[in-house]
């Protein structure tokens, strides 16, 4: 009895092994390729927050100016290092109402980033530049707030003037 369970062991071992081998034998792997095409992708939003005009109503806001902070909310979405260039738009203000005698300067607006110390004044050609890292607006430093500044002094008419600001998003 102990011969037919050993030769009955050996059997089923052998078939065991025959059909692992058929199943292996059977098996067949066929590589496919995925492909993809990754455009430059850029994406540029800019809100204002708050809109309103800069009011100067006192000496004082004549002289030391006028800061609204976190005027505009700016949010950039790239597959690569980025570039912020803000210009004005004109040379000048342009005049709303009232008959002024001087042109206002565009460089009388200054800029920052909210989280910057420094502002810079805007001009008609040369830009402030921000920059920031490849990611969505989640990234750290592709959403930030601009706070704007102006001093007017007193050497220009009253009036109510307006100023158009060009901002332009380039990967690097």
């Amino acid at each position: 009895m102990t011969i037919f369970n050993s030769i009955h062991k050996k059997i089923i071992l052998i078939l065991f092994f025959l059909y692992s081998t058929l199943v292996l034998s059977a098996q067949t792997t066929v590589p496919a390729k995925v492909s993809y095409t990754l455009s430059p992708m850029i994406n540029l939003v800019v809100n204002t927050l708050d809109n309103s005009a800069f009011n100067f109503t006192t000496a004082d806001m004549m002289e030391f100016g006028i800061i609204k902070y976190n005027r505009t909310r700016v949010l950039v979405k790239s597959n690569k290092q980025w570039m912020l260039q803000i210009l004005a738009l004109n040379a000048d203000f342009t005049v709303i109402s009232g008959s002024p005698s001087t042109d206002v300067p565009a460089n009388l607006i200054q800029i920052k980033r909210h989280s910057d110390s420094n502002f810079y004044s805007l001009s008609n050609i040369t830009p402030v530049v921000m920059q920031g890292n490849r990611g969505d607006n989640f990234t750290q430093g592709n959403t930030f707030q601009i706070d704007m500044k102006m001093v007017p002094g007193f050497n220009y008419d009253q009036g109510s003037y307006r100023l158009n600001i060009v901002y332009t998003l380039t990967q690097l």
